[in-house]
């Protein structure tokens, strides 16, 4: 039997407009069905394992060209303050380092971006 929904990871200080963002970016990669539930002040995100899956074949097949613009995104995100546009980067960035995925060209660009904007992307 196939576990349907496993824990993602548990945040603190993350308020409702962080949490809103992050939930839109997430659906518009079709990962509709995740929730969060918030104790105490710590959020803990829960994914639907099938929506994952799907999303990890997506960025394990994503062209080059795909990400270079999703890097040119995250930028304009960050100068926007645009939390939507910036969670659906750092949605796409952080599934490529927890699967070490992507071509090596990818992976020294996605290096020199959060190098970058580490600072920024923290500050709004």
């Amino acid at each position: 039997m196939t576990q349907k929904y496993y824990k993602v990871e548990t945040m603190k200080k993350w308020n409702q407009e962080w949490i809103d963002a992050q939930i839109e970016a997430e659906a518009s990669y079709g990962m509709e069905d995740n929730h969060f539930f918030v104790k105490d002040g710590t959020v803990t995100q829960v994914v639907n394992c099938d929506q994952a899956d799907s999303f990890y074949d997506f960025v394990k097949t994503m062209p080059e060209e795909v990400f270079e613009k999703m890097c040119d995104e995250f930028y304009k995100a960050i100068e926007d303050k645009d939390k939507v546009a910036m969670f659906r980067a750092l949605t796409i960035f952080d599934e490529m380092d927890q699967h070490d995925l992507g071509t090596d060209a990818m992976k020294r660009r996605l290096m020199r971006v959060r190098k970058k904007t580490q600072k920024e992307s923290y500050q709004f």
